[in-house]
């Protein structure tokens, strides 16, 4: 994270010269979201919205944090990121990792709910409100011919999230979003496959319509050119 402009500076000068970045303000607020939209015909509404809880420690009698994350099974696999060992990632600082946190008190170990970062994901489609649906429907229709896609959202409090308030989108993604819904442990595998196929049904369903309004589809020569490219 970059924290002002001298750091910013520093950051372009180690950037390959004429390459493409974008910058994105930080959103500090405490709960992570990510709400999956589909749109058929006259019906619309959020499909389902997946919980991103952040890895984190809560104090336990006199221990540090750094023994904290040693003794927890899931922040115990990714270790070498909290202690700042893996310059992939922006670990705890030093004086953190020794202090004691306070018997109950939570302590955030990573900036963004990953799996990377030891974040667990939990199905939180029972929280889907109306209220919520009505102004995610809002920001939707905001987008021309956006029919299925996914939110990443940054939230205050759940309550507020319900009421469709305290809450600011991070990211937007297409067809290509990832179905995080089902790394939520709880589920079964047969529960998982039963839910990646209700989203492929869903975007066949969605597809012919779509492509029999449309002009015409794109050449594969126009559909290349708009493409990122991507290493092999």
């Amino acid at each position: 994270m970059v924290e002002d402009a001298a750091a910013l500076k520093d950051y372009l000068e180690k950037f390959p010269a004429g390459a493409k970045l974008i910058l994105q303000r930080f959103v500090a607020l405490a709960g992570e979201a990510a709400v999956l939209y589909g749109a058929f015909q006259a019906m619309a509404g959020a499909s389902s919205r997946d919980a991103e809880i952040f890895s984190a420690c809560r104090g336990r009698w006199a221990a540090t944090l750094r023994e904290l994350i040693g003794r927890d099974p899931r922040t115990r696999r990714r270790a070498r990121l909290h202690l700042g060992l893996d310059q992939s990632h922006l670990g705890c600082a030093r004086g953190a990792l020794d202090g004691v946190p306070a018997r109950g008190e939570p302590v955030r170990l990573a900036l963004i709910g990953s799996r990377r970062a030891a974040a667990l994901y939990r199905d939180a489609s029972a929280c889907i409100t109306p209220a919520l649906e009505a102004r995610l429907a809002a920001v939707f229709a905001s987008m021309p011919e956006f029919h299925y896609g996914q939110l990443n959202l940054r939230f205050q409090s759940i309550e507020k999230l319900g009421c469709g308030e305290g809450f600011a989108i991070v990211g937007i993604k297409g067809v290509g979003s990832e179905l995080i819904d089902v790394w939520d442990p709880s589920l079964s595998v047969a529960q998982t496959y039963r839910r990646m196929f209700a989203r492929q049904r869903l975007l066949f369903a969605i597809g012919p319509p779509i492509g029999r309004a449309a002009s015409s589809p794109p050449s594969w020569a126009s559909f290349s050119a708009v493409s990122p490219s991507r290493p092999t």
